[in-house]
């Protein structure tokens, strides 16, 4: 109920990642696309995590990947985004990630990373998801490479650092 714009888009993208966690994937689209409409009424950050989230929310199977993929061009043209594109990048490799375009994932992984961001989460994230692919197509030595980058931008303390440690140990019994 507020009028202040800022405060708008941060509610309802609060409001996405509610409906997120609680499994209501329209309500949570819904709210997206209420932050991502404010466009200039709101913070950029707000607008691009909001493409992000929907882009996480795609449906790979049965969505519009022409849509998609023209959205996110889109973004990509826009001079007001040069700095999320570390953010956008990484979007569009999951997209031809889960699409199993690897080598086009691959070079949008790089890019993303190429990209100077704060975000350690971001690059630890394309760092295991780098990771994955190799390990998927049997390249242990150099999946055991981007865990370790993957490890090195984690905090210990948490279980996914846990998770990535264990498959990393793994991976020095096979190698």
């Amino acid at each position: 109920y507020t009028k202040v714009n800022a405060e708008r888009a941060r509610y309802s993208f609060i409001l996405g990642q509610l409906y997120e966690e609680l499994g209501k994937k329209d309500s949570a689209v819904l709210s997206y696309e209420s932050v991502i409409a404010m466009n200039r009424k709101s913070e950029r950050k707000y607008v691009i995590q909001a493409y992000a989230k929907k882009a996480q929310l795609f449906d790979y199977k049965t969505g519009d990947t022409t849509a998609f993929l023209k959205t996110y061009n889109k973004l990509i043209a826009d001079r007001e985004n040069r700095p999320f594109l570390d953010i956008i990048y990484r979007e569009k490799a999951v997209f031809y990630d889960k699409n199993n375009k690897q080598k086009t994932a691959l070079n949008f992984y790089n890019a993303s990373l190429k990209k100077a961001t704060a975000d350690q989460y971001l690059i630890a994230s394309n760092y295991r998801d780098l990771g994955n692919m190799y390990f998927k197509n049997a390249d242990y030595v150099t999946a055991a490479k981007y865990y370790d980058s993957t490890l090195v931008k984690l905090n210990p303390k948490t279980r996914e650092y846990i998770h990535i440690q264990k498959n990393r140990k793994n991976l020095d019994e096979v190698i």
